[in-house]
């Protein structure tokens, strides 16, 4: 029976590697009755970002990865633009600046401006840089007319960069073609309309030193294990793995009776075709031969399929700056409320905050705001996480001010010292370095002769 069991311990492997080089990798054992997969060979292990088509693969087929994109885009699409005037609060009511706030709100004819700002983070991300054409109406070419931005398919656009690396002084300096090509045809773009929202990672192409390099760049390995673990997890509730063993019941005077081949081939067309555990398969095989079905355990949880996967969303999330607590699969974990409240605040704080700045930044100089006299600002403080938290820094900081006007009264500190731990500007001149108690002698009433005495035991 040991024997026995053995031969079927060895053809259950067999049968193990045999599905996952389907999928691209091998099935080994380190010695401990546990099972792991390694990605067959170099050139199959790497995701091959080869051609501007293999990002998209990689998004298409690696769910971690569309999942975080989309999460960050849609987070940072959260944000409410504002047109102000500079260095105020106040809306700008300039034709230009309604022109602009009109244009934030619904960039195209398809899309507002949460579609497609979303867009552009995806791009970006997955790309490394995110190309916007910007239109004019007919006989009108300024920036104060624009009224439409298209995030164009970086695998549409053919950028051709410049070699005025060093003397350029701006992004058209950079640039000396940029084409369109779309179901076949090739128009140039205006590079005076575009916008280039670049991503943080550096380049790293020994040609180019503008375009950014994608961060995915970086991913390779993981993306190709998620796409290699799916496939294989696949493979194995497609093919049913090795679930067990059917063989020939028939003896005769000698022994057991082999199966010929062709019925051989007869029963396994037929069990790949009709059985199964999918709604249009069967479960219950009905056949006229004697058969014997000899079934084996096969304990997926050895192969780290969904082990593997983890590990690597992980990865994933750490280059995209997206907090892994955050990933529904990750919520059955049992977080509590505070430590999703803490993640969210770090996705916004860490990472989305400071990329849309950038992109803002890029946007201002575009449409020349500063000239204008706008700023044009992206703001998140009604996302409701942040308003938490806002509150928090409210009562914080209503404490502490609280705590300094105690030492203000009492003649602790002067009120330069008060206004600087507020983060206020100072008092030039004398009246900026007075206690508590010249303050008032200064500014007593007419008739107080108590006022200007200087306070007794420090009070």
């Amino acid at each position: 029976f040991l024997h026995l069991m053995n031969i079927f311990k060895k053809t259950l492997v067999a049968i193990g590697q045999t599905a996952f080089k389907s999928a691209g990798i091998t099935v080994e054992s380190n010695g401990k009755g546990k099972f792991f997969h390694i990605l067959n060979g170099f050139a199959i292990a790497n995701w091959r970002f080869t051609s501007k088509q293999s990002f998209v693969d990689a998004f298409n087929q690696c769910p971690p990865l569309a999942a975080v994109l989309l999460r960050v885009g849609i987070a940072a699409a959260k944000g409410k633009v504002w047109v102000l005037k500079q260095n105020s609060e106040d809306e700008s009511r300039s034709e230009f600046g309604k022109n602009l706030r009109r244009l934030f709100k619904k960039p195209n004819p398809i899309q507002g401006w949460e579609q497609f700002y979303a867009q552009v983070i995806v791009y970006k991300r997955l790309y490394g840089y995110a190309p916007i054409i910007t239109t004019n109406p007919a006989g009108f070419g300024g920036v104060t007319e624009k009224t439409k931005m298209w995030c164009l398919p970086p695998w549409f656009v053919d950028i051709e960069i410049s070699k005025k690396l060093l003397s350029a002084t701006d992004m058209t300096d950079l640039l000396d073609k940029v084409e369109f090509t779309y179901k076949g045809k090739k128009d140039p773009l205006d590079i005076k309309n575009l916008i280039l929202l670049r991503d943080y990672t550096p380049t790293m192409n020994l040609e180019d030193a503008v375009l950014p390099q994608s961060r995915n760049l970086s991913l390779a390995l993981p993306i190709a294990g998620i796409v290699s673990a799916y496939k294989s997890n696949n493979v194995l509730i497609k093919k049913k793995g090795g679930l067990g063993i059917i063989g020939n019941n028939t003896k005769d005077a000698i022994g057991s009776v082999a199966l010929k081949d062709t019925e051989k081939k007869e029963i396994e067309e037929k069990l790949h075709e009709n059985y199964g555990l999918t709604e249009d398969q069967f479960q219950v095989i009905v056949s006229n031969a004697a058969l014997t079905y000899t079934p084996m355990v096969f304990d997926t949880t050895q192969l780290g399929i969904h082990e593997t996967i983890s590990n690597y969303t992980k990865e994933v999330c750490n280059v995209h700056g997206y907090p892994f607590k955050l990933l529904a699969s990750d919520k059955s974990t049992g977080l509590n409320s505070n430590e999703l409240k803490e993640a969210s605040i770090s996705l916004y704080n860490d990472t989305i905050q400071p990329e849309v700045d950038a992109d803002f930044r890029v946007f201002a100089d575009f449409f020349k705001c500063e000239e204008f006299g706008i700023d044009l600002l992206c703001d998140f403080s009604e996302i409701d996480v942040l308003q938490e938290n806002k509150k928090e820094a409210a009562t914080a900081r209503l404490t502490f001010s609280r705590a300094l006007e105690i030492d203000w009264k009492n003649n602790m500190i002067t009120r330069n010292m008060y206004l600087k731990q507020l983060g206020f500007d100072e008092i030039d001149g004398k009246e900026g370095d007075e206690y508590y108690w010249q303050f008032i002698a200064r500014t007593k009433p007419e008739g107080d002769e108590n006022a200007d005495k200087p306070p007794t035991n420090n009070n």
